[in-house]
């Protein structure tokens, strides 16, 4: 069909997606949604039309997972051919109470859109909100899909199944206005005779069309699969029973997973659940955490923030500098859920739970990221030591590099999160002789990474200088640390003596706001003067002699 955008599986079912029109695809938990935007997404641009992403993640994260995917989208995002956005807090109600002419406005002003361009959705689900006025929600969801329609833009609406089961009038609106409805459905393996499968086939994942305004061919249900750097395809057809037919192997490749917590009830039902499709693996701290995931590599890390002896968000990040890309899902209480997110991104997690969490929904994301096939960069070099390894865990500092990435992604998610990123800066002065004691100021950063929260990252842009990257603490965060460093640094009990040299140590705070990710290079927030120094460490400038006397230092 001329002009549509080349996905196999849609063109399977519907004959192509076709420019200028609006497509519903609804689906559970797992079942590959968001893959079907991204994949969708790359067709239009590499059509070369301009897209709108908006997603329910933080953008950066949206990007990484793509890329885990093997379905980047960055070079385009560069370019300012994608724009991606996530939905602003409070979206659907607003939508029920001021119209689809809101939403207009807001998208005009971040994207733009002229003819022929794309808008995914995902999903719409944030446009659906209990709070919002019923007929003001289904009015906003009618007026967004005639505006749609009138400027000729081309749509993918993803959905979740219970959201609209919720939200029955704007359920039927949606499918009344779009050019086709498609659910995205896990067959159980009972079903497998139904599709002409073998009988020990496992779950299978199903595309049915519910409803179509264009010629679509006769197949209405088409099997299919997730897979790394193709996004959703049909599934290879099985074999049917006759003379062809061979038995299959009932035990499938063994798929592992990893799951970690000093709780040992807190995944038991996780454990018991998975056990029917995947190998278990249980630890309770997180040095055997490593160990297990950097020796058996399994398929995914589930994992709490507070384990015992190393935490989860040291273990997240000591597998990313050693260069292991399985998807890590680190569960974490709700009581400080903001901060708790952030910590578990920027550490390297790939996704975030709070405790207590729906089993079934932490069922089908840890089967979802066991689906992704995401292999480990090979390596056989001392970086994969577990002696390295475990240095790095015990360890928040960072390489300059990664360090700048983490305060990229922080920056991102500062207008969406509790509060903006801070960053603690310690820096040491020399004195009028010119020099400090290595040795001393050594053992002062040293200090520092002893005394920084779990997650919380460090890098020195300069010998004179540490940088902390809290994970968005308010104000009192930092201060906090400050003054535990200064108490510390006071006692005499964890440092040496300061000497005589007339050198000082100060710190400041910095607080990074999300327009601030614009400037080019972060390195001046890193390195530049101090905002109202805190002195915490002063040597005075001359030292006793043995005659009563004092000798001044550089006279």
């Amino acid at each position: 069909m001329p002009g549509t955008t080349d996905s196999p599986l849609l063109k399977r079912i519907l004959g192509g997606v076709q420019p200028g029109r609006s497509y519903l695809v609804q689906g559970g938990p797992g079942v590959g949604k968001t893959v079907l935007g991204i994949q969708i997404a790359r067709g239009w641009l590499w059509a070369g039309r301009r897209v709108l992403y908006l997603t329910a993640d933080h953008p950066p994260t949206f990007l990484e997972q793509a890329a885990q995917l093997e379905l980047s989208l960055e070079d385009r995002w560069l370019q300012g051919q994608l724009i991606v956005a996530g939905y602003e807090d409070g979206s659907g109600k607003q939508l029920g109470i001021r119209g689809a002419g809101a939403l207009w406005r807001r998208i005009e002003e971040v994207f733009s859109p002229a003819l022929g361009d794309g808008i995914v959705f995902d999903p719409i689900d944030r446009l659906l909100s209990r709070r919002a006025p019923v007929a003001g929600q289904r009015d906003g969801i009618i007026g967004l899909l005639e505006g749609l329609d009138r400027r000729e833009l081309s749509s993918l609406i993803l959905a979740g199944s219970e959201v609209l089961a919720r939200h029955p009038d704007a359920a039927v609106a949606l499918r009344e206005r779009v050019w086709a409805s498609l659910a995205l459905r896990r067959v159980p393996p009972s079903g497998g005779a139904k599709w002409g499968l073998a009988h020990n086939s496992p779950a299978r994942l199903v595309l049915e069309l519910e409803k179509a305004r264009q010629p679509t061919p006769p197949e209405t249900r088409v099997p299919y699969q997730i897979v790394g750097g193709a996004g959703l395809v049909p599934a290879p057809e099985a074999p049917m029973r006759g003379e062809d037919w061979q038995p299959r192997d009932p035990r499938p490749p063994a798929t592992r997973v990893l799951l970690a917590s000093a709780d040992p009830e807190l995944f038991a039902p996780l454990a018991e659940a998975l056990q029917e499709s995947v190998e278990v693996d249980v630890v309770r701290n997180g040095v055997d955490a490593l160990a297990r995931a950097a020796t058996r590599q399994p398929r995914a890390v589930v994992l709490t923030g507070g384990l015992p002896r190393l935490s989860g968000y040291a273990v997240a990040r000591a597998l990313r500098q050693g260069r292991y890309a399985m998807p890590i899902i680190i569960v974490a209480p709700a009581r400080r859920r903001h901060t708790e997110a952030a910590r578990a991104y920027l550490n390297g997690a790939s996704d975030f739970v709070r405790a207590p969490f729906d089993l079934t929904d932490m069922v089908y994301r840890v089967q979802s990221a066991t689906r992704l096939r995401i292999d480990s960069i090979p390596d056989g070099g001392e970086e994969r030591m577990l002696e390295v390894l475990l240095g790095k865990a015990r360890s928040h500092r960072l390489e300059m590099p990664d360090f700048l990435d983490a305060l990229r992604l922080t920056l991102g998610q500062s207008d969406r999160l509790s509060s903006p990123a801070t960053l603690v800066s310690f820096r040491i002065r020399p004195g009028r002789a010119g020099g400090y004691p290595e040795g001393y100021w050594d053992a002062f950063r040293d200090l520092i990474d002893r005394r920084v929260r779990s997650g919380d990252l460090i890098c020195h842009p300069d010998p004179a200088t540490v940088t902390v990257l809290l994970c968005h603490e308010p104000a009192s965060g930092a201060e906090s640390l400050i003054a535990r460093i200064r108490r510390m640094a006071g006692t005499g009990s964890t440092l040496p003596a300061p000497g005589p040299g007339g050198w000082r140590i100060e710190a400041g705070v910095r607080t990074l706001r999300s327009e601030e990710i614009l400037v080019p290079d972060p390195r001046p927030h890193l390195v530049g003067p101090l905002d109202r120094p805190v002195l915490l460490v002063a040597a005075p400038d001359h030292e006793p002699r043995s005659d009563g006397m004092e000798r001044r230092w550089g006279t």
